[in-house]
């Protein structure tokens, strides 16, 4: 047969009741604590790498309008060149047609 143990009830034993829940108070304010903690941590840690890769992708647009504007300017000097090209070659044609009308 089986035989039941019981504690008795007795103030020593009250105590120690007392100091278990106390302890297990402890132990969760100490796991609340740690995880607050970590949580701070991964925080901290994943704002970080929100402004390095805020920052990468900064840089990165950055450079890309740098190279826009680059080719812009070199299409503007380019079309600069033709436009003075041509007026250099229409003054030399009116220069020749000139020559050519008085000639005859």
């Amino acid at each position: 047969p089986l035989v039941a143990l019981s504690t008795p009830s007795t103030p020593a034993s009250k105590m120690n009741d007392v100091e278990i829940n106390q302890q297990i108070k402890q132990m969760q304010q100490f796991i609340h604590q740690e995880a607050a903690e970590k949580a701070s941590e991964i925080k901290l840690k994943a704002d970080e790498e929100f402004n390095i890769e805020k920052l990468r992708m900064v840089e990165a647009e950055k450079a890309k309008i740098r190279a826009e504007y680059e080719r812009k300017e070199k299409q503007i000097e380019v079309q600069k060149r033709i436009s003075q090209s041509n007026e250099v070659r229409l003054r030399r044609l009116r220069c020749l047609k000139a020559r050519d009308d008085a000639m005859q």
